[in-house]
């Protein structure tokens, strides 16, 4: 076969691929919004009252003080919400708003979706349904990214980042309700324009760079692994023009970020004399969390990233043991093993084998989110003993992960091994969904 033959063939392959990915998460994405069990295990129904407490009363909850609302605590119990009451200090934990330590951009963004909807098990699905649409949103930004990255052939990097997004881990985190799924989307945009500013380093660039990444912040304190990136990117824009040093544009421009983000902190240091409440969360969640108080000691910190951190494919509701009703398959257990081996070491041996300049060049903003996140875990787990060692918290930095593995893949014009790996991990995702799939419908 011609190599102009081979290529349409390939291009075809690639079309069907990301068709399919696309239709499995639109089916698999209304799946969850509808049947998903409610709650999810993933604390879904803090997250709907931190919405709930902005949408009526106006005001952020307060860790430790604002209680879960009776409509919380009903669905909970699978009760009758107009009639059902209990004193939510009775209920420890859960009758708190325990989430309140997050940041608020999600739960202020989602905040509307909840007023428009009467009945408040209605407005769970309606969350649901936004956070599909905030998916929706990264898939679009994941191809506008693509197109960034690698121009003409970027059907080779979508079809793997939608192999990713498809996933069920991904999907199920993304339109549950939380405020994971804005960091995807957040994230993503922050990416995409801090690409464009290194390609063309102007002020106004930068600067919409940095009102997007104090977006991320006020979305999930863990995408503070995005700062590096746009430290490079100021870096980069002084060095471009050295004049910029002693401008006082470029001093405002570097500080936007905590500009936007000042008022939560002022709300956190009136409220709990804190930058931040994670401290308080900790003692709060501790009990429940790590009732045994083990202490998590370097020598485990391999074995978490591995057994932990590296698993993404499935969602922690799917975890062996982790709910009575979770679906098992031997099958798909040892599927996410194999996922997880192929993502992240293999490619990394693919990373480090395509050469330094790949490694030291502008595509490095796309692996920095993901090496950034790790290290912030191991620092919260092993020095906060708060186990966060979970594949979901660094769900945000794997599209750039895997797109830059699709550079690496790449590097010497092996786009076919890209179109190979992206229909293998397509066809795998799609396979394990349908594998799951009679056990959940």
């Amino acid at each position: 076969m011609t190599g102009a033959g081979a290529g349409a063939r390939t291009a075809r392959l690639l079309r069907l691929v990301i068709a399919a990915e696309l239709l499995g998460l639109l089916v698999f994405g209304i799946w969850t919004v509808a049947r998903f069990p409610m709650w999810a295990l993933v604390d879904e129904g803090a997250h709907y009252a931190y919405v709930q407490q902005i949408a009526e009363h106006l005001q952020l909850p307060v860790l430790g003080r604002t209680y879960a609302s009776q409509a919380v605590l009903a669905i909970t119990h699978h009760a009758d919400v107009a009639r059902y009451h209990v004193d939510p200090a009775t209920q420890g934990l859960g009758g708190l708003s325990y989430e309140a330590f997050q940041p608020p951009l999600y739960y202020v963004v989602a905040a509307p979706v909840f007023a428009a909807v009467p009945g408040y098990v209605a407005k769970v699905y309606a969350l649901r349904a936004f956070g599909l649409l905030l998916l929706l949103a990264a898939v679009w930004l994941s191809w506008r990214l693509c197109v960034a990255v690698l121009g003409t052939r970027w059907r080779y990097g979508l079809a793997l980042v939608l192999a990713v997004l498809v996933m069920p881990g991904v999907l199920v985190r993304s339109v549950t309700v939380s405020n994971e799924a804005l960091t995807l989307p957040v994230a993503l945009a922050f990416v995409l324009v801090a690409w464009h500013a290194m390609e063309r380093p102007t002020t106004r660039r930068v600067l919409a760079a940095g009102a997007l990444l104090g977006a991320c912040l006020l979305t999930q304190v863990l995408l503070l692994a995005l700062v590096p990136v746009y430290l490079v990117l100021l870096w980069h824009h002084v060095r471009a023009e050295p004049s910029r040093a002693t401008d006082p544009r470029t001093l405002a421009v570097a500080l936007l970020p905590a500009l936007l983000v000042a008022p939560w902190i002022g709300f956190n240091l009136a409220e709990y004399h804190a930058l931040t409440a994670d401290s308080l969360a900790v003692t709060l969640q501790t009990p429940v969390v790590n009732p045994h108080h083990v202490h998590y000691g370097l020598h485990q910190l391999p074995l978490k990233t591995t057994d932990a951190l590296w698993h993404v494919l499935l969602p922690q509701e799917w975890f062996p043991g982790a709910t009575p009703g979770a679906p098992g398959h031997p099958l798909v257990y040892w599927v996410d093993d194999a996922t997880s081996v192929v993502l992240f070491p293999a490619l990394a041996v693919a990373m480090v084998a395509a050469g330094r300049r790949l490694l030291t060049g502008r595509a490095a903003l796309l692996v920095l989110p993901y090496l950034t996140v790790t290290v912030l875990l191991w620092i919260i787990t092993f020095g906060q003993q708060w186990d966060v060692m979970l594949g979901r918290y660094a769900y945000f930095a794997l599209p750039g992960w895997v797109l830059f593995g699709a550079l690496a893949l790449a590097r010497g014009g092996s786009w076919r091994l890209v179109a190979a790996s992206a229909t293998a991990l397509a066809g795998v995702v799609l396979a394990c969904w349908a594998v799951l799939a009679p056990s959940l419908l």
